[in-house]
């Protein structure tokens, strides 16, 4: 028998479809080892893809700490652009780590529970909680949002904005 006729016998006992104990998609067979193998390859996927995404991170971490001896020397509007980015950087890092906890919690920690409604409410406050964390993580990287949000608000009667409005002349010259 052909490898490839082998694989397809073990994939014809394994099933993916939606799971009510768990309310996701899986693997079901009644030999649960290929299953299970097909299972965390799949899960696996979304953890491979973070890895990679990580890896490039350190990457560029390492590069930039590789180059901020040149950062040091550099003035003015080049070293703002540097620090924007580096800044821009940290907050990709935090927000890639906070997704990473969201989905091991969903993935994972959900077949500790038993209850169907104790796994709704897991799930349910772990992607409440990922999508409350990143304004936060916005909010903490970017002063201009915590200006935007804290500053008072403008005068709002007509006298206190007439006050503040400063009246410029221009002369013009006639030939």
């Amino acid at each position: 028998m052909p490898q490839n006729n082998r694989k397809a016998d073990k994939l014809s006992g394994c099933s993916f479809m939606y799971v009510d104990e768990v309310y996701t998609f899986g693997f079901i067979t009644n030999e649960q080892t290929f299953c299970f193998k097909a299972r965390d390859l799949y899960s696996s996927k979304d953890f491979a893809i973070l890895a990679v995404t990580g890896l490039l991170d350190l990457a560029t971490v390492m590069a930039v700490r590789r180059t901020a001896k040149a950062a040091k020397i550099m003035r003015g509007e080049v070293y703002a652009k540097h620090l924007m980015e580096l800044k821009l950087l940290k907050q990709a890092i935090t927000q890639a780590a906070a997704f990473a906890v969201q989905i091991l919690c969903v993935a994972f920690f959900v077949a500790v529970f038993d209850s169907e409604w104790t796994v709704w409410a897991f799930t349910a406050v772990a992607w409440n909680l990922l999508h409350l964390i990143d304004p936060i993580i916005i909010l903490a990287f970017n002063k201009e949002f915590r200006r935007l949000i804290l500053s008072s608000p403008k005068p709002s009667s007509t006298k206190d904005r007439t006050s503040h409005i400063v009246f410029h002349t221009r002369q013009t010259t006639t030939f």
